[in-house]
């Protein structure tokens, strides 16, 4: 079900220990020459419709926050950035609320990668306060439930995942060659924040847009499809459809154990 749907009364009989909230969460920011600025939260709102219809009141759904965090695009016309400090303390008010009213388990279903830190250092001081709190990144579970579907920033990954959840959105789904700005001839970019030297990976954070003229990463050099799209999507899907009944389920007390210190 859907948080703004409900009435007071009606969440106050659904916010509990043992429901599960979903908090959809992504950013406005570039992503090369096919995706839209809204990609990030877009797909993260429409797989949570998806969740919403198999599911129903087994879960409570929060509305999808839109913006994140993205300075490192904001060299691309349209970017937003609300920053590191804003995003945490949007997501700490969120689940404090939330943890007032009730809710022990949140799962943040996070479409962009920037966040992650923000929502790490919000899921450790709830786990503090006794409740227990998931990050989920779709790109990330497509991934590792198949090889073949590994991406990279604004490229057929999620141009796929668009195709098949809002098409109307993608521009110019045909494969594109980036302008990389490789730093020397032994240095190379990995990644967007990552080099390559002798064998092994550096971390480099920079202005996207002093690494990659068109602002779009690609991980494999390939079309995106519409079906190779449903098929990522369908498999997130049951994989979280799955996940959020086995969350239900745990034991929180045993989550937050407290075993003998060593010493």
């Amino acid at each position: 079900m859907y948080l703004e749907n409900l009435n007071w009364m009606e969440a106050k009989n659904y916010l509990n220990e043992k429901s599960v909230a979903i908090v959809p969460l992504g950013s406005v920011e570039q992503h090369g020459p096919q995706g839209p600025l809204g990609t990030d939260y877009i797909i993260p709102f429409e797989l949570c419709k998806k969740i919403e219809a198999a599911l129903g009141d087994a879960v409570v759904i929060l509305p999808t926050m839109p913006f994140g965090v993205c300075p490192y695009h904001i060299d691309f016309p349209g970017t937003l950035n609300i920053g590191y400090e804003a995003m945490r303390g949007v997501m700490w008010n969120v689940t404090d609320s939330l943890y007032r009213h009730g809710i022990r388990r949140i799962l943040f279903f996070n479409g962009h990668g920037g966040n992650g830190p923000a929502l790490d250092s919000v899921s450790l001081d709830l786990f503090q306060r006794g409740a227990f709190a998931v990050t989920l990144e779709w790109w990330t579970v497509v991934a590792e439930l198949n090889a073949a579907w590994k991406g990279g920033h604004g490229d057929w990954q999620e141009t796929a995942a668009l195709m098949s959840l809002r098409p109307e959105t993608v521009k110019n789904p045909a494969p594109f060659t980036p302008g990389i700005n490789q730093p020397s001839e032994a240095v190379k970019v990995n990644y967007i924040t990552q080099l390559a030297f002798k064998g092994a990976s550096l971390r480099a954070v920079r202005n996207v847009a002093a690494v990659i003229d068109n602002g779009g990463y690609v991980a494999q050099d390939k079309a995106p499809t519409i079906d190779e799209g449903r098929a990522m999507m369908d498999a997130v899907i049951n994989y979280t459809i799955d996940f959020i009944r086995e969350f239900a389920t745990l034991d929180l007390d045993k989550i937050h154990y407290k075993g003998k210190l060593l010493g």
